[in-house]
């Protein structure tokens, strides 16, 4: 199912780790992202877009992806009766802006409830407690996911799916139970 090999994921932490931050870098950033997130869910995430509009015009997504994926995590999600069959990753290449409630806000305003639950909301800095606390209260709020990742996270998914190529995206899971749980 899954064609990525040990050299690649290589090669794509390198790419990331690359680029720098800031706005000038941003689309490389995003484009970035989006192989990761395509060689990741490898035949499950198809289509995947950057810079898309909404149909209605108002939102500028960074990246889009039609989602069959059956792995761990969307199992998890699927079973929590979240919807992710289009998802959605906002990539803030900051260099020296901190995600915060716009950020957050802007995620939210993404989403569709009963259609689209899920923004991976991806960024430079290690995601800390007010970030999850940020994620929780949209969760429970607008009962959509807002998932926060930075850079290490994503090294870490792609290491774990060398490791454990059934299971690799475990930490997305223990992620989203931080938000939704008390």
């Amino acid at each position: 199912m899954f064609s990525i090999v040990k050299k690649e994921i290589k090669q794509y932490i390198k790419e990331l780790e690359k680029i720098p931050a800031g706005r000038k870098h941003a689309k490389a950033y995003a484009e970035q992202i989006r192989k990761i997130f395509t060689a990741l869910y490898d035949g499950e995430f198809v289509n995947g877009e950057l810079e898309e509009h909404s149909v209605d015009g108002l939102y500028f997504y960074d990246v889009t992806f039609g989602n069959s994926a059956k792995t761990s995590f969307f199992q998890f999600l699927r079973n929590q009766g979240i919807k992710a069959g289009l998802t959605l990753f906002e990539a803030k290449n900051y260099d020296k802006t901190k995600i915060g409630n716009a950020q957050y806000n802007q995620a939210s305003g993404y989403t569709i409830l009963g259609g689209r639950e899920i923004v991976f909301l991806v960024s430079r800095d290690s995601v800390d407690d007010k970030s999850i606390q940020r994620a929780r209260r949209h969760f429970l709020s607008h009962k959509v996911l807002i998932l926060p990742l930075s850079d290490k996270d994503i090294i870490e998914v792609l290491k774990g799916r060398k490791n454990n190529p059934e299971q690799f995206d475990i930490p997305l899971i223990t992620r989203a139970k931080k938000i939704m749980e008390a």
